[in-house]
């Protein structure tokens, strides 16, 4: 029981720090320009689950 609130605390130091140097990484044109690209991959991702999901959905005609 203890070993797992350690395990959970250690998750959520990573997770701050990874999160806090992405923070600084955005402050930097590279950093702009690395978000843009994943926000771009993200959603050209969301837009062929939606174009596949609409491809197989029933109601098209």
């Amino acid at each position: 029981r203890e070993a797992e609130y350690q395990w959970k605390g250690l998750g959520f130091a990573v997770l701050a720090h990874g999160s806090f140097n992405f923070f600084i990484l955005t402050l930097t044109p590279v950093g702009i320009l690395l978000a843009f690209v994943v926000f771009l991959v993200a959603w050209f991702q969301t837009l062929r689950a939606i174009k596949l999901h609409s491809a197989n959905s029933p109601f098209r005609k």
